[in-house]
């Protein structure tokens, strides 16, 4: 192919994420049509802080104390091999911390004003401990953010920086509303926010891809709703997904994109309907496989 460099059509790279709620402890069946699937990023859903800093995963205790305490190992190796598995073309596991309706931001806010004893986010401190021994247990790539409540940019940031110390390479957001927290959090974390989820269905419908890029200073990937709901008459299909984003893509720079969420798409699963025809979605609009990688140099091309 020479020097030649294809443009993607919405020129960018391209990336594709899904945010996979449960399944716990998860089986081989869902480990390999994950992996396999061709989205290039797994996103847990979702991780929930209590009030003393437990860790539970949905409605499953999985760190007290700063020690794991899942009886067996199933969901670690399961995680793991998300990654691992033969034919995988995962590379990247996040984990997403918060929900709607959940106080776990304002519980971590709550933990890290203690600042004695447990509280703050020194070593000995109860986070640091519990998300110590959740990283060192499943390895994870980054944490994501899915605050929807408590929007306060000074413990986010603190939070934020306990995790890279921990060990947690990057940290995400799943934004939908408040700007404004977003953009200030981006501008005290710098490069540490490598990615931005941003939420284009549900609350967040009508999100502008430009608008937030313009505001936190970097480009945003779009995410949208699979097929869902009763007689899974709601939602988009995956092309609609496709053409979202490729007429986004017209107007600002998309390099990636992502889809809610798994369980959905097992439930709605059609032929030319399921997770590996979304993954396809997201990857034909944003552009992988369409930068060519150089002859010459051997450089990758994106």
């Amino acid at each position: 192919m020479g020097n030649a460099i294809v443009q993607p059509r919405s020129g960018a790279g391209g990336r594709s994420a899904l945010y996979a709620d449960g399944p716990f402890p998860g089986d081989a069946a869902t480990a390999t049509e994950l992996a396999e699937s061709g989205f290039g990023t797994v996103i847990l859903w979702s991780l929930h802080v209590h009030e003393n800093g437990d860790l539970y995963y949905n409605e499953t205790p999985i760190v007290q104390d700063g020690g794991y305490c899942v009886e067996d190992d199933r969901w670690a190796d399961w995680v793991k091999s998300l990654k691992t598995a033969k034919g995988s073309k995962v590379g990247r596991v996040e984990i997403s911390v918060g929900s709607y309706g959940a106080a776990d931001w304002e519980n971590i806010k709550s933990l890290i004003a203690k600042r004695g004893a447990d509280g703050g986010t020194g070593p000995d401190s109860i986070l640091c401990r519990n998300f110590k021994a959740l990283f060192d247990k499943i390895g994870v790539d980054a944490l994501n953010s899915d605050d929807e409540s408590c929007y306060d940019v000074d413990s986010t940031v603190e939070f934020a920086r306990m995790a890279k110390r921990i060990g947690y390479r990057n940290f995400t957001f799943v934004p939908y509303a408040r700007m404004d927290y977003w953009r200030d959090v981006r501008a005290e974390l710098g490069s540490l926010v490598d990615r931005v989820y941003l939420q284009c269905y549900a609350g967040g419908t009508g999100n502008d891809p430009g608008e937030w890029a313009d505001a936190l200073g970097m480009a945003v990937d779009p995410g949208f709703w699979c097929k869902n709901g009763d007689g899974c008459a709601q939602g988009d299909s995956p092309a609609a997904v496709e053409q979202k984003l490729t007429e986004m893509g017209r107007k600002t720079p998309v390099h990636g994109g992502f889809m809610w969420c798994y369980s959905d798409m097992r439930k709605c699963s059609t032929p030319g309907q399921t997770v590996a025809d979304y993954a396809a979605a997201v990857n034909s609009a944003t552009g992988i496989g369409n930068i060519a990688t150089p002859a010459a140099t051997g450089k990758p091309g994106r």
